[in-house]
């Protein structure tokens, strides 16, 4: 009777202390994730949203379709050097097809700052092509440093047919 009472206050002691640690962790996880969205709040702060408005200015890409992804390529290297940014993959989905134009499409993974993800996200926006973000996934880039964000985007420009 002993050792099962015993085993018993074993168990629940052995499940309290996991359950401590795995609340631990769940808390301190909650406070980097809300260090982070102040960080983005700020960052989103500096974007000018009357200007997120489509201008009457946009252009479709030109070239054949394998013009229009180098081109496309070329525009998001650039930006990203100016931004400051580091891309870590660049590599171009199958085509899509509409009525009138089609749509070329790169998946993009690239780290860097806050400030530096914002400037290239502004950089896009600001783009006289017609290009367009059609997935967009940021993310901690590691442990060691939180300032330091991953980008996952997907990226789609328009060419005439």
């Amino acid at each position: 009777m002993r050792r099962k009472v015993l085993f018993i206050i074993l168990g629940l002691v052995i499940v309290l202390i996991i359950h401590n640690y795995f609340e631990d962790r769940r808390a301190d996880l909650r406070d980097e994730i809300s260090a982070i969205q102040k960080r983005l709040l700020k960052a989103e702060a500096k974007i000018d949203l009357p200007q997120l408005k489509s201008s009457p200015e946009v252009t479709p890409i030109e070239g054949t379709t394998t013009g229009a992804l180098s081109r496309l390529q070329a525009i998001l290297t650039e930006d990203a050097k100016a931004s400051g940014i580091k891309i870590l993959s660049l590599r171009p989905a199958p085509v899509i097809k509409y009525s009138y134009h089609e749509g070329v499409t790169l998946y993009i993974e690239a780290k860097g700052s806050v400030e530096e993800v914002s400037d290239f996200l502004e950089r896009i926006k600001s783009i006289k092509k017609a290009v367009f973000i059609s997935k967009l996934n940021l993310m901690r880039a590691s442990t060691e440093d939180p300032e330091e964000l991953r980008i996952t985007m997907e990226i789609t420009g328009l060419r005439r047919l």
